[in-house]
Parts: C-alpha cells; sequence; structure tokens
C-alpha cells in the first residue's frame, strides 16, 4: 500500500512539474521512479500531454524519448491539439513532426480547428504553421463547423490569404451557411473576408433558411454586395428584390438588365430581317430616267 501510494505520489509531481513548465524538477522525477506513462484520473493527461498545453519545449524535450507521442486525453486531444488550442507556436512547431496533424478529438476537430477556435493572441501564427501541414483543412467538427467558419467568425484578418488559397470555401454548415454568408451575417463594413471570399465562392448555394450570399447581404443593407451578388442569384429572386429597391440601390444590375434588353431588340431585328429578307430591287436605289437618258 505505502509502494502505491509513493508511486502515486511521484506520478502526480511529475503531471504537476510538467504542467506548469518545471523542466528542472523532471529528471529527477524520472530517475526516483515516476511513470511517463501515467495519466491524471480526470481527464487522463500524460507528462507529455500537460507539457503540451503548457507549451513547454524544454519539457517536451525531456519527456520524448519515455513518451507516446500519440496518447490522448479524456477529450480525444492530441499532444499536437493541446498546443494549437493553447496557441503555443514553439510547441507546435515542435510537435508537428512527431504527431499527426490530420487527427480528430472527440468533437471532430482538428488541430487546425483547435487553433482556430481558441481566443489566444498567437492563434494567427499557429495557423499559418498547421494550415499548409494538414490534409484535413476542410474537416468539419460536429459542430458543423470547418476550420475557415471558425476563422471568419473569430475574426482572424491574418490568415485570410492562407484560409482563401487552401480551404473550400462553398463547404456550408449545419445550417447550410458557407463563410461567406457567415461572413456577412457578422454585419462589418468593409469586412476583408468579404471581399477575399466573394470572388471564389458559388453564389448560387442556399443556406437551410433559403438565402443567398445575395439575401444575406441585404438583411445587413449592403446593398453594394448585393448588386455585386445579383449576377450569380437565380434571377427571379433578385429580380423580385430589385423591383422593390430600384436602380438607386442596385445600378449594376440596372445596366446589365438594360444591357440585355438590347441585345434582345437586336437579336429580334436581326431574325426578322434574316426571316423576310427586302426583295434584290429594294436593296439598291433604282436610277432615275434622266439619269438613264444621259
Amino acid at each position: 500500500m505505502t509502494a502505491s501510494k509513493d508511486q502515486f505520489a511521484l506520478d502526480q509531481a511529475l503531471l504537476n512539474a510538467a504542467g506548469q513548465g518545471r523542466a528542472s524538477d523532471l529528471a529527477p522525477l524520472l530517475a526516483s521512479g515516476a511513470n511517463s506513462s501515467a495519466k491524471r484520473p480526470h481527464d487522463l493527461k500524460t507528462a507529455f500531454l500537460k507539457a503540451a498545453e503548457s507549451g513547454r519545449v524544454d519539457c517536451l524535450e525531456i519527456l520524448l524519448p519515455l513518451s507516446d507521442t500519440a496518447a490522448r486525453d479524456s477529450s480525444g486531444r492530441t499532444a499536437l491539439m493541446l498546443a494549437a488550442a493553447g496557441a503555443n507556436l514553439d510547441a507546435v512547431r515542435f510537435l508537428l513532426p512527431l504527431c499527426d496533424a490530420d487527427a480528430v478529438c472527440h468533437k471532430g476537430r482538428t488541430a487546425l480547428q483547435h487553433a482556430t477556435h481558441t481566443d489566444s493572441f498567437d492563434r494567427e501564427a499557429v495557423v499559418r504553421v498547421l494550415a499548409p501541414a494538414t490534409q484535413a483543412i476542410d474537416q468539419i467538427g460536429k459542430d458543423g463547423k470547418t476550420a475557415l467558419h471558425q476563422a471568419v467568425e473569430a475574426r482572424l484578418d491574418g490568415v485570410i490569404d492562407v484560409f482563401t488559397r487552401l480551404a473550400n470555401p462553398n463547404i456550408q454548415d449545419k445550417k447550410g451557411q458557407t463563410p461567406l454568408m457567415t461572413a456577412l451575417e457578422f454585419g462589418v463594413d468593409d469586412d476583408p473576408w468579404i471581399a477575399a471570399l466573394a470572388p471564389i465562392t458559388n453564389l448560387g448555394l442556399k443556406s437551410r433558411a433559403g438565402q443567398y450570399a445575395f439575401d444575406f447581404a441585404i438583411d445587413d443593407n449592403q446593398w453594394d454586395w448585393a448588386d455585386t451578388f445579383a449576377e450569380g442569384t437565380p434571377e427571379g429572386r433578385v429580380q423580385k428584390e430589385f423591383k422593390r429597391a430600384g436602380p438607386e440601390k442596385m445600378p449594376r444590375w440596372a445596366a446589365l438588365m438594360e444591357a440585355r434588353s438590347l441585345a434582345q431588340e437586336v437579336a429580334a431585328v436581326s431574325a426578322a430581317q434574316k426571316a423576310n429578307p427586302l426583295p434584290l430591287e429594294a436593296s439598291f436605289p433604282t436610277p432615275n430616267r434622266k439619269a438613264r437618258a444621259l
């Protein structure tokens, strides 16, 4: 019983030292018999996982030879996920070659999604490291969101270029919303996410509520964007709104309709001429008699 208690105390001391970043205590504890594979009963974190969570690379280096880098806690999170959730950039860089960047936790989130979901200061730097390293950048979590959805919601403007280059902008969440719709829903003036996503998003996609990106723009009174999205939206829906808003709010659509109407008129005249060609003699003026006499 005493030996068991002593072992438990050693293991707990190791877990605490790793979690608190006390690297100098780790080697003596391991030398005294602390078990590096021991887990905390309530969350199943090992010392290696605790070190990752605290972001201490010095602790990770000491524990690495004796640790299972694929270990997970009670939520299914790996060391890389824990480091990402804390936006611990140095730890993420250290763990990336050792852990599966495409693994998902019980909530269906990758390490990248843990980074975009956190509110830690350095999350954008972590996203820049993780996004190119994962093949699962479009992973949909159990909340129905991709890392791109989360980045839009979190206003991670510093990584717009990363997601527009690597992620699929047409994945819809549980509400059927694309990341562009999510950006419009937040109603931020001069939103760089809208400007970046608009050219690469399928504007013909509908949310579960039956709304297009065009409708989200109107709901937020962003008529410039609504006018821009009109051409990619079913015409019947646009025309219905155009009748209410008028050319003042939708000048591009008004110009498009005018140009289309003119083209149709020209086509109709051309078709009529082909169907009823003028007689050959009617095509040229008949010389008058005086001219003939001369």
